[in-house]
């Protein structure tokens, strides 16, 4: 596609050493930079899910998406969450 890192695509990683206290707030730091879209993944995603604004959010997560909440099915997931 043509992708170049640090020209057309910026990474902006966070690491949270706490889940659960740290993730809003990585999350706000985020969004304050307008980024276009969010990738989580394990235990950090039903966190993200509750925290997120309309920004898209790509995750990967080993239990059930639809049995977690995390969307609505499968092939239709709805909002803003999709699994990779």
């Amino acid at each position: 596609m043509g992708y170049v890192e640090d020209r057309s695509v910026i990474i902006e990683p966070r690491w949270p050493a706490d889940i659960h206290d740290r993730v809003p707030e990585l999350l706000r730091e985020l969004l304050a930079l307008n980024v276009q879209v969010i990738m989580a993944q394990g235990a950090v995603v039903p966190v993200v899910r509750r925290a997120i604004d309309p920004t898209p959010v790509v995750f990967g997560y080993s239990g059930d998406p639809v049995e977690a909440g995390l969307v609505n099915s499968f092939g239709r997931p709805g909002g803003n969450f999709t699994g990779a």
